[in-house]
């Protein structure tokens, strides 16, 4: 089999979940000595990375991840931002939200070639590693970014919703209880926060004495 052949069965094992198979072939095509596997290798990293990050196995994700950042040569910017936003994804699972703004940032600013798609959830992700690190202005502004683009790309309403959500809260641990309850009303009103996002905010606005929409 060639390596395209390994990597796509690979990839198979994966969405039927056999995670161990799928990191076999695509260790396979990683570790061989063959040039013919060349170019197929970073994909094989990337696949691999998620199967790592599926298992919550962070450290062996970023490891792989890594390697197709460090060694980009070659590789396109589209494929770096994947591995960019999935190593920040590691990174806060890791509770290492500086280094999470430090990726997604890299992918905001530095990658000009990216779909705009990707730099709006970018800037979503580094929204809310700021938020962990009780930068709320800096957590507002991105969140006000991603909420803006919204005019130029059309967003899933679940991700509207979001951004809405986490900038009251932001709103709400600067004491700033007006814009809190603006973007908590909008997010309500999305009917797109689940169940249980659903009775939280109308719970935080009765507190409030406020009444949730509709």
């Amino acid at each position: 089999m060639n390596a395209e052949d390994i990597l796509n069965r690979g990839v198979e094992f994966h969405m039927q979940g056999q995670l161990e198979q799928a990191i076999a072939d695509y260790t396979q095509v990683i570790d061989s000595p063959s040039e013919e596997h060349g170019p197929w290798i970073p994909v094989a990293l990337y696949h691999r990375g998620m199967v790592y990050h599926q298992q919550k196995q962070f450290e062996l994700a970023m490891a792989d991840f890594s390697q197709i950042i460090e060694c980009r040569s070659g590789i396109s910017d589209e494929v770096v931002a994947h591995a960019l936003s999935m190593r920040g994804g590691c990174f806060i699972a890791l509770e290492q939200f500086e280094s999470a703004v430090s990726d997604y940032s890299e992918m905001i600013e530095n990658l000009s070639a990216i779909p705009r798609q990707m730099v709006i959830d970018a800037l979503f992700s580094r929204g809310m590693a700021y938020d962990h690190q009780e930068q709320f202005e800096l957590s507002i502004a991105d969140l006000s970014d991603v909420i803006e683009s919204s005019n130029e790309n059309a967003l899933p309403t679940e991700s509207l919703a979001s951004a809405h959500f986490h900038r009251g809260q932001a709103y709400r641990q600067q004491g700033q209880m007006d814009l809190a309850i603006v973007d908590l009303k909008t997010a309500f009103a999305t009917n797109a926060l689940g169940n249980a996002g659903q009775q939280a905010v109308r719970e935080m606005l009765e507190e409030w004495g406020e009444e949730a929409p509709g």
